[in-house]
This record gives structure tokens, C-alpha cells and sequence, in this order.
């Protein structure tokens, strides 16, 4: 069995990887870049987001408190603004 894994990044995931699996570039936003990705797999397993490998894709001055994170449920910009780096500032 082979595995394929989908990235935005190509040489970011062979370095994560170790050069074990086949890397097709793509972004679950675009749909457009999937098709190539898709052919001929039977399963998918989906890690989207920041937490499927440990990261520091969030990084704070201070960590934010409880307060700060329950406000972040009603307004998720203000906990990007409050980080000093995010996904999106990462990945864009």
C-alpha cells in the first residue's frame, strides 16, 4: 500500500515525511487542485488544520487566558490579532 498525502507545501511534507509518500500539491480550498490528488486512492484520511503534526504555527507573547479564548468562540479575529504568528500568516 502506498500513501498520498495532499499539501499546500511540497517540500515542507517531504521533510515531514521523510520522502515516504507520494506528494501531490493542493489546497482542499481550491477544488481544482484536487483531482490529480484523488485518482486512484480508496481510502482518505483527513488531517486538515494545524494540529495534525505538532507545530508552532501559534505563537503568543503571553499566552491568552480563559477569558480571551472563550471571547475568541464570538470573534476569532481577536485571537489572531492578539498572535504573533498564525496558519494564515504561515500558509498565505
Amino acid at each position: 500500500m502506498s500513501v498520498r498525502i495532499l499539501t499546500r507545501n511540497a517540500q515542507k511534507a517531504a521533510e515531514m515525511c521523510n520522502q515516504k509518500v507520494e506528494i501531490p500539491v493542493g489546497d482542499i480550498r481550491e477544488p481544482n487542485t484536487l483531482p490529480a490528488a484523488m485518482s486512484n486512492i480508496s481510502y482518505i484520511i483527513c488531517y486538515t488544520g494545524t494540529t495534525a503534526f505538532a507545530s508552532a504555527r501559534w505563537e503568543f507573547d503571553s499566552p491568552p487566558n480563559m477569558i480571551e479564548w472563550g471571547l475568541a468562540l464570538f470573534d476569532p479575529q481577536s485571537i489572531e490579532n492578539k498572535a504573533q504568528n498564525t496558519p494564515y500568516k504561515v500558509d498565505s
